[in-house]
């Protein structure tokens, strides 16, 4: 072979490169995290739970705070998994203070035509909480 020719294919493969890497940039920033966050006070500005969602591509993070309540995690894990048809990849429970638990949620929507939106995240999760009678 000519070493012309051996250029030319070099030169093609090398624009064929660039441009590959301007699609996965293009489709880099196009990927977004969204958020949504629910604070409920009492009237007298206590603060009865936080609920903290965000999602990025088929993932979403939940962040709970509440009263350490027997049953109260598992209510949840249920109406994410049974009522937003969420698939949970990791859960982690800490104590927050004496009265109250923080919970973190790792989910991941099971299909790729599956759409969830935050808020109805959140509202399920608050309707739970209140199910219960939350406060702290």
């Amino acid at each position: 072979m000519d070493e012309t020719i051996i250029l030319g294919y070099a030169i093609e493969y090398m624009k064929h490169l660039r441009e590959r890497v301007k699609i996965l940039e293009d489709q880099s920033r196009k990927k977004s995290m969204e958020s949504f966050v629910w604070l409920e006070d009492d009237r007298d500005d206590h603060r009865l739970f936080e609920i903290e969602a965000k999602v990025c591509d088929k993932n979403i993070l939940l962040k709970i705070q509440c009263e350490k309540r027997k049953g109260v995690v598992v209510k949840i894990i249920g109406e994410v998994e049974n009522k937003l048809n969420l698939d949970v990849a990791s859960i982690s429970v800490a104590p927050f203070g004496s009265l109250s638990i923080e919970i973190t949620i790792v989910a991941q929507m099971e299909k790729e035509s599956c759409k969830v939106l935050l808020k109805d995240v959140v509202t399920t999760i608050r309707s739970a909480l209140v199910d219960i009678g939350q406060k702290y």
